[in-house]
């Protein structure tokens, strides 16, 4: 396991959004620090441009996708996503989405929110919706 003060030392020394938030949220909740970092940079996504991209021949534009794994219970990493989700409700109303239940509804969802972020508090459960998902192939049909 990777220490507070591990984390501590990998943040850039000088002030930047990542030491401020993660200082921040270390007051806020008791979830590890670690659980903070991904929170952080979810957050960062939201400030930038929506057409950043990259020109590699085609325009390269980012998706992050992000999981934070811990105990269940005693890790506290639902307060870091919380906390995170609270900020965001605040700083950008209309960023934090609902979690799509099928593959229709996210791309309606994107077509009319290009922007935001998606929080699955137990990604089991996403996993098990998706391998009921009708568009699934069985096991025979991958190569």
């Amino acid at each position: 396991m990777i220490s507070e003060q591990q984390v501590a030392d990998a943040l850039p020394p000088k002030v930047t959004f990542f030491r401020d938030y993660i200082d921040y949220a270390a007051q806020c909740t008791d979830a590890h620090a670690l659980f903070h970092v991904p929170a952080s940079f979810s957050l960062l996504t939201q400030t930038a441009p929506v057409n950043l991209g990259i020109d590699m021949g085609i325009e390269i534009y980012a998706n992050l996708f992000m999981m934070v794994v811990g105990a269940s219970s005693v890790s506290r990493k639902t307060q870091s996503i919380k906390l995170a989700r609270r900020i965001l409700r605040d700083a950008a109303p209309g960023a934090d989405l609902e979690a799509p239940g099928s593959d229709e509804e996210l791309r309606d969802m994107l077509k009319t929110q290009p922007r935001g972020i998606v929080y699955y508090e137990e990604f089991g459960q996403f996993l098990a919706g998706a391998e009921n998902n009708y568009k699934t192939p069985d096991r025979k049909s991958v190569v």
